[in-house]
């Protein structure tokens, strides 16, 4: 089974509310979860904000996309922006099946 998963925030930000700069994504709840759907025989995919892309590249079991927020001078990248990445992904996607 194909399974996306849209998760914008990858780890929670400090206190005053910035992202910390990281250099793997590996270590977190997200990724340990897709990584068990693929131990399971399923193909993954997940969609996570830029903000939270980890400074060095790495290799992943799946597929990790990143998108841009689109709307951070209004709305701060550690709130959920769940239409704009449903939009993102539709236009690249031919069919999301939930």
């Amino acid at each position: 089974m194909n399974v996306l998963i849209v998760n914008y925030i990858l780890y929670t930000p400090d206190g005053n509310g910035r992202i910390p700069k990281v250099k793997s994504i590996k270590d977190t709840m997200i990724y340990g979860m897709c990584h068990g759907f693929i131990e399971a025989g399923h193909s993954v995919t997940l969609a996570a904000g830029i903000e939270y892309k980890p400074e060095e590249d790495e290799k992943y079991e799946f597929e990790v996309r990143f998108f841009d927020s689109k709307s951070s001078k209004i709305t701060p990248p550690n709130y959920f922006h769940t239409r704009l990445i449903y939009n993102d992904l539709s236009k690249q996607t031919k069919t999301i099946t939930t």
